[in-house]
């Protein structure tokens, strides 16, 4: 343990501690928010069950696996026509959403989100769109589309592992250890 001879050296001390514990809590943030983007990306393309204010993702429509003719007598194919296998895969169909979701960290925040960009080649089974609507769409839903949340459900499940993260990374920092990711051992670390 270590001692100090005085106060003065204790706050001296202590001072020295403040730009390491910054540096150290982006480092925790930046992994925290890591574990929830990859939580996101996985689970694109399973179902999901309720977690927290989550509600479970509803199956597919039908009209959505096997496609359907509006008032217009225009086809709208079905994933299964589409040629996607397998095709009751939630969210994923090109990737392109799992692909884009992103993240960004800032002085004492970590954003993870999906940005507003134009993606897709055109194509009937690959049009353009913005993604970011794409996902918003997803995430909340709308009348005719159940919500199927995979951020706000991504953050909502990592929440514990991400803050332990980051009290992790402020704990090596004030006992004057480098970082090194959390894992799932590191509980043993933290006396608290």
């Amino acid at each position: 343990m270590r001692e100090f001879r005085s106060i003065r050296d204790f706050v001296r001390y202590l001072e020295t501690l403040q730009p390491k514990v910054e540096v150290a809590a982006q480092l925790g943030l930046h992994e925290g928010g890591r574990m929830i983007q990859e939580e996101a990306q996985h689970e694109i393309g399973h179902y999901q069950t309720a977690a927290g204010p989550f509600a479970a993702w509803a199956p597919l429509a039908d009209t959505t696996l096997n496609g359907y003719t509006d008032q217009h007598g225009h086809h709208h194919p079905g994933k299964i026509e589409m040629g996607f296998s397998p095709p009751d895969n939630p969210l994923l169909r090109t990737h392109e959403l799992q692909e884009h979701i992103e993240l960004s960290a800032q002085r004492n925040r970590v954003i993870v989100g999906v940005p507003d960009e134009v993606v897709g080649d055109g194509t009937p089974e690959n049009p353009t769109r913005n993604i970011g609507l794409v996902a918003e769409l997803m995430e909340f839903g709308d009348r005719e589309m159940p919500a199927r949340s995979f951020l706000g459900r991504a953050a909502f499940v990592k929440a514990e592992a991400a803050a332990r993260a980051v009290g992790h990374a402020i704990y090596l920092a004030m006992i004057g250890k480098p970082h090194r990711p959390a894992s799932a051992h590191y509980d043993r670390d933290i006396p608290f």
